[in-house]
């Protein structure tokens, strides 16, 4: 059941579902709680079996309220959006979660608030380190075009030519988030490609104080996800367990692998 909460300025829509250790989900960048429902790779029904569940849609985002300022979709800010919504439900200890820009924001609550989390678990995290600047050019291309010409315009000009392979089962779903951005301000979705295009990952020689356990999926051949970026996570990130899928069925036996992997957490009392 969807709620909405105050958080600073923004209205956040979420849902909880499911009962136990709290898990909290972020999506990636340009998506929501829907078309990740829609995407069908993260298997949210059998983790409420054993956990309680909470996702919500990250501001300027499916149903959460829109806003013009770049800061508010830098990974460090949308990390304490975790925290502050984990606080408003009184949920103290949790595990974070996220695909792409929820990853990466999940690793940033991690490093402001350690305490506060149980475990990782990482889908797809986006490109970091040397192999974030590309990206960061790409975003601030886009937002560049917005800006002077407009939503309609930037979908002209087929920002993402095609599906990624290991999303083709789903390309019409995937197809259509860009094309569902034609709903927002411009402003707004300037902003949060600028956003995102000033965000990277904490320092290296801090991942490797992470002292919690961490299950990652990584797909392979998904553009702006760069696999050496994952490669580097497992290894720095001391007790990291990681998977790469090759395709979307791959990718879904991934995310069901995620339940098993937390079952075997004994500091995690189901």
């Amino acid at each position: 059941m969807n709620q909405h909460l105050s958080i600073g300025p923004h209205t956040i829509n979420l849902t909880q579902q499911g009962q136990g250790p709290a898990l909290i989900w972020c999506h990636g960048l340009l998506q929501s709680m829907q078309t990740e429902d829609e995407l069908g790779i993260t298997p949210f029904e059998s983790l409420s079996r054993s956990f309680q569940v909470t996702r919500f849609d990250a501001v300027g985002h499916g149903k959460s309220s829109p806003s013009s300022f770049v800061e508010d979709y830098t990974w460090p800010n949308i990390a304490q959006t975790i925290i502050d919504i984990a606080d408003s439900l009184s949920i103290e200890k949790m595990i974070l979660g996220g695909n792409s820009m929820g990853a990466a924001s999940a690793i940033w609550a991690y490093h402001l608030f350690p305490k506060r989390i149980d475990a990782l678990v990482l889908q797809a995290p986006p490109s970091a380190f040397a192999n974030r600047k590309p990206l960061q050019a790409f975003f601030q291309k886009q937002a560049q075009i917005i800006r002077k010409k407009g939503i309609e315009k930037w979908l002209d000009s087929k920002p993402i030519s095609k599906t990624p392979s290991i999303l083709e089962p789903v390309s019409r779903i995937f197809e259509a988030i860009n094309h569902q951005q034609l709903e927002k301000d411009p402003q707004v979705l300037a902003a949060m490609f600028e956003g995102a295009a000033c965000s990277d990952l904490p320092p290296m020689r801090a991942l490797e104080t992470i002292k919690v356990p961490c299950y990652l999926m990584a797909w392979d051949q998904y553009p702006g996800h760069h696999i050496t970026t994952c490669s580097q996570l497992c290894t720095l990130i001391p007790e990291t367990l990681m998977h790469i899928a090759q395709n979307y069925q791959q990718a879904q036996s991934d995310a069901l692998r995620m339940i098993e992997f937390l079952h075997h957490q004994k500091h995690i009392k189901l």
